[in-house]
């Protein structure tokens, strides 16, 4: 999905576009709608899903089995960056979080540094470091691995690029500014999709995915020499519905607004 940003002539009907950029590199991220919330702020939500007739498509997952199909992304809010539009999680995902896993000074080598045990929890992982402190100018984070299969994302310092890639797939890949000293990647997933956002939403990058029972592990590495990450987090994401049950929320609909099933035997 991209955007165009500039001046809306209404009296003319004429749009003058000013920059233009992607919203989300992912391949399943589209049909975004926005609205404005009771505080004043733009809020987006995107749609995930995938397609057959998609050349990088491989299948619904559990979807078809579950009952269901196609999933919205997190509430996002899109800010101004240097005249181009940013866009990172909603403030209120934080309320979501359980502290997990803290590192500091985290000293990455070629070896898998395991993380956490994932499974098919909701999870952010964040992470924050100096390139000067990566000495490979590369890291790579695995996510849901079972020792056979896994999807890593990198990091390639040297290139600018961030590549996500999903196995069986293929690959996704942003670009980002190569002269900045520091970075910082947050990432949030899930069992149907990963939501990523580097340095400040310079990238976003969607994309389902459905990983196996035993896919569980998370962990980080660099392929050469070493690397030291500054700081990295990983929290649980509770459900919303802990605190806000499906019935709750029937509870404050008006009666018209509820669907129900009305065919009958």
């Amino acid at each position: 999905a991209i955007y165009f940003t500039g001046v809306m002539d209404f009296a003319a009907c004429r749009f003058t576009v000013e920059t233009t950029g992607n919203m989300d590199v992912g391949r399943d991220f589209y049909a975004p709608q926005s609205f404005s919330d009771a505080c004043g702020r733009r809020v987006l939500v995107g749609w995930m899903n995938g397609w057959p007739w998609m050349p990088w498509f491989k299948d619904f997952g559990r979807t078809g089995e579950e009952g269901w199909r196609g999933v919205f992304t997190l509430p996002r809010c899109p800010y101004f960056h240097q005249g181009k539009l940013r866009f990172l999680p909603a403030a209120e995902v934080r309320e979501l979080e359980s502290p997990w896993v803290c590192h500091t000074k985290l000293t990455v080598t070629d070896q898998k540094h395991l993380l956490c045990e994932a499974g098919r929890t909701a999870f952010r992982m964040e992470v924050k470091g100096s390139v000067k402190k990566a000495a490979s100018l590369c890291l790579e984070f695995g996510l849901f691995d079972n020792g056979t299969e896994h999807m890593s994302l990198t990091l390639d310092f040297v290139a600018g690029v961030l590549t996500l890639d999903t196995g069986s797939r293929g690959k996704v890949r942003g670009v980002f500014e190569k002269e900045t000293e520091e970075y910082c990647l947050d990432l949030i997933a899930d069992h149907s999709l990963v939501e990523i956002f580097y340095n400040g939403g310079e990238i976003c990058l969607s994309e389902n995915y459905y990983p196996e029972e035993d896919q569980t592990g998370v962990w980080v590495r660099t392929p050469y020499r070493t690397a030291e990450i500054e700081e990295l987090k990983v929290a649980r994401l509770e459900s919303v519905w802990d605190s806000h049950t499906l019935e709750d929320v029937k509870a404050t609909m008006p009666v018209e607004s509820c669907v129900t099933d009305t065919t009958q035997p």
